[in-house]
């Protein structure tokens, strides 16, 4: 038997199985190892349900009740008066927002407040609510008071769930990157 009787055979069956092999282990293969990245902000295990119902908007208005449904939410929250640092923290989301190019129609920016509320340009696509009247009095103790006195972030799913949370001044990137990375692992929203 010479020897290159035995290496066709070989080859074949790596040829015709080699694929199947392959295929196996990238689906069922142990990937522990793989560096999957570590987020930028702070994960909510478990995800918390946003209240159901509608908030008023700076205008008196209301949202409609199911308001972050069916997209992803990028929210601000702040009880404190909105001055200089909060509109650039709301500038720098937007841009966040933008950033995302095509999925950026995924994405709503929203901005929940307390007090007078901030004088935004027309051109700006922020829905705007109430935290301090009845209607946001649930979402209010959702977040807790303490925590969004002087603003904090948030990421909702489109199934009404935060999912992430941010302090703010967090860099513009770090937000970015996971923001990206949920819209590109989930095909809702």
């Amino acid at each position: 038997m010479s020897r290159s009787s035995t290496i066709q055979p070989l080859l074949l069956m790596l040829v015709f199985f080699g694929p199947l092999a392959l295929a196996v282990v990238a689906f069922y293969g142990p990937w522990e190892w793989v560096p999957r990245g570590t987020p930028h902000g702070e994960l909510i295990q478990p995800p918390l349900p946003l209240p159901p119902g509608a908030l008023t908007t700076r205008s008196g208005d209301r949202t409609a009740p199911d308001w972050y449904r069916e997209r992803w939410s990028l929210v601000y929250a702040r009880t404190a008066q909105c001055t200089e640092p909060c509109l650039v923290e709301l500038n720098r989301l937007n841009q966040v927002r933008l950033a995302l190019g095509d999925d950026r129609q995924r994405v709503q920016l929203v901005f929940l407040f307390a007090g007078a509320g901030p004088e935004l340009p027309p051109e700006a696509s922020v829905l705007t609510a109430r935290l301090d009247d009845a209607a946001g009095t649930a979402m209010l103790e959702l977040l807790g008071a303490e925590r969004v006195r002087d603003g904090r972030i948030y990421i909702a799913d489109p199934l009404g769930n935060l999912v992430m949370t941010y302090p703010p001044g967090t860099e513009q990137r770090g937000i970015f990157e996971d923001l990206e990375r949920l819209l590109t692992v989930t095909a809702i929203g």
